[in-house]
């Protein structure tokens, strides 16, 4: 049941997780942010949203998220450029999770994206399952058993 944001929801998947990760999403595609925070929301995540990465800064100054899912290629703050300010920021913040999202998909730039200090790089479009499945790695498990987008 694998699927591209901006293709549809996914049949199968549940709402009303217990999940309590809050989730921060900067991406300058409007309706891409929107639908990427939806399927989260769905999975009970708690999600943030800027449209850039000066927004971003502002939210992660004002409620820290537990991991950072961003574009590289926008305007005012590059992706690049966010990954910079929170690895150089305060200590609280500085080890914060972060994965890329771009339609540059070549080597260089994915090179570039995970040496800037992102922890993960995903091409666009996004595939919802796959981009699940790096957040899930990268946050501590919560207490709950059954997580309510688990596909089996």
């Amino acid at each position: 049941m694998a699927k591209a944001a901006g293709t549809g929801r996914r049949s199968g998947w549940k709402a009303g997780a217990m999940a309590t990760s809050v989730i921060l999403i900067v991406e300058d595609d409007v309706d891409l942010r929107e639908e990427v925070a939806d399927e989260l929301r769905d999975c009970g995540y708690e999600v943030l949203e800027a449209n850039n990465g000066l927004e971003a800064t502002e939210i992660i100054a004002a409620q820290p998220p537990d991991l950072i899912v961003s574009d590289i290629s926008m305007l005012g703050m590059n992706g690049y450029a966010l990954v910079h300010d929170v690895r150089s920021g305060p200590e609280a913040t500085r080890n914060t999770p972060i994965i890329l999202l771009s339609a540059l998909a070549d080597a260089e730039h994915m090179r570039k994206g995970l040496e800037s200090g992102a922890n993960d790089y995903l091409k666009k479009p996004v595939n919802i399952d796959v981009l699940l499945g790096k957040i899930r790695s990268y946050l501590p498990a919560r207490a709950t058993v059954f997580h309510p987008c688990d596909t089996h």
